[in-house]
């Protein structure tokens, strides 16, 4: 039996299409390379990390420059609030205390490597601090496809495809002046205690010979110009135009395909042979909506209702559920299910196109409709790639209930050419890689 020497140090964001990928890069670090992962994320993944028999260690601080000093002040909107972000601001105390957790934990567990999650890049600076005189590797990994600015690439929050060039343009152009324009109203909001001027600051103090760039031609979060990137997905979903950087690395698919138990209401449910549709929005829904998610659960409640030849499993997440009461046999709601278990037994699956959920469709043959729940993060172009590889129909949360019906209709009178793409983009994506440390 292998003993396990090395230590991995994951620093990941508490969402859990970040864990499920991240947990099983650690299991494939323990086979591959003989690492030992400890997980340093919130309480609220401390029991599915022990489940997973990794060690865990509860984060006590914010990551730095991502706007925890004015937290109180987003949720109060008060003068007294504001003023006193700014003073936590200008005396680093959200920078000191994050420092000291990660001297605390490098010095405890003195890893080898440190996977840091790519939304937490900005913690870059203080890891860099903390390793300086030792032998550690940083790591920035990224559950989302590639976010680089490459010319015959759309942006990855966009629903645009790689023919449509002029559009990529003007989309681009778009959004770095947006982001230009919103990054200047932080500066003078903040009086130059901005999360970008905190981060740059910082970053220029420790890389005075500019061996580690901050890259500015990305979406969504920051990068490092020799710092690397493994994106835990499949280079084979991507756009064919797709480009990879040199500090870039496709690790291939990153889904847990271990069959869980059904609940006993799903079981007795799918045993009426009829076909079955599964609508999920992911597990913050409510939050990417603004809690307008409810109108679209709501849409296919009416779709169901006349739809008595079909079956559908609804799940609400927790704060919708008891909104929700039918007495229709072919309506069942659930709070949350085991889905890459229940994907095997469904025919469509709605789902707002997190990467996850995706690949795990893709990998149990299940054709898709996809409702991106907004156009700041990754679903649209998820989405996009979807309809790209012909394996589903990129939607739209406001579309009508007769659009909505004919496209699973639609799915399911095409079922075999759907079948017959699933099929070849999972031989595709299922191919075993290597990670290269």
């Amino acid at each position: 039996m292998k003993i396990l020497n090395k230590k991995a140090l994951f620093i990941i964001a508490n969402a859990k299409g970040h864990m499920n990928p991240t947990i099983e890069l650690a299991r494939k670090l323990k086979l591959e390379h003989n690492y030992q992962s400890v997980f340093v994320s919130s309480s609220n993944n401390k029991e599915y990390i022990e489940k997973n028999e990794f060690e865990f260690i509860k984060a006590e601080s914010s990551p730095f420059a991502q706007g925890a000093e004015n937290f109180e002040f987003e949720r109060r909107n008060t003068p007294q609030a504001y003023l006193y972000g700014i003073i936590m601001r200008i005396y680093e105390l959200v920078y000191h205390k994050r420092l000291e957790e990660y001297k605390f934990w490098i010095e405890k567990y003195n890893p080898e490597l440190i996977i840091l999650d790519s939304y937490f890049s900005t913690d870059f600076p203080l890891i860099y601090q903390s390793t300086i005189n030792l032998n550690t590797k940083i790591v920035l990994v990224q559950c989302i496809f590639n976010t680089y600015h490459i010319v015959s690439n759309p942006p990855l929050n966009s629903r645009l495809f790689p023919n449509q060039k002029i559009l990529i343009y003007l989309n681009w152009k778009k959004y770095f002046l947006k982001r230009y324009i919103h990054l200047l109203i932080l500066k003078i909001k903040f009086l130059g205690f901005d999360n970008h001027s905190q981060l740059v600051r910082k970053h220029s103090a420790i890389d005075n010979e500019q061996k580690f760039k901050l890259i500015k031609d990305k979406i969504l979060h920051k990068s490092y110009s020799t710092i690397q990137e493994w994106i835990l997905l499949p280079e084979k979903f991507e756009f064919k135009e797709n480009k990879t950087h040199s500090n870039q690395q496709y690790c291939g698919l990153f889904i847990n395909t271990q069959l869980e138990p059904i609940p006993k209401s799903i079981e007795y449910f799918l045993k009426i042979k009829q076909k079955t549709i599964l609508v999920s929005l992911g597990t913050v829904h409510e939050i990417h909506t603004n809690n307008k998610s409810i109108f679209f659960f709501q849409k296919i409640v009416s779709i169901a209702a006349l739809d008595i030849h079909k079956k559908y499993i609804i799940v609400t997440g927790d704060k919708y559920f008891n909104s929700f009461s039918t007495t229709y046999e072919n309506i069942l709601f659930m709070k949350e299910i085991p889905q890459f278990t229940i994907l095997s037994m469904i025919d469509v699956f709605l789902t707002h196109g997190g990467p996850n959920s995706i690949m795990e469709s893709i990998y149990q043959l299940t054709p898709m409709l996809v409702f991106p729940l907004n156009d700041v993060y990754d679903q649209n172009g998820n989405g996009a790639r979807v309809k790209y590889h012909q394996v589903g129909f990129l939607m739209n949360l406001n579309d009508s209930e007769q659009k909505i019906k004919n496209s699973i209709n639609k799915v399911l009178a095409n079922y075999d050419y759907y079948q017959k793409n699933l099929t070849l983009i999972r031989q595709k994506i299922v191919r075993p890689k290597s990670i290269k440390i």
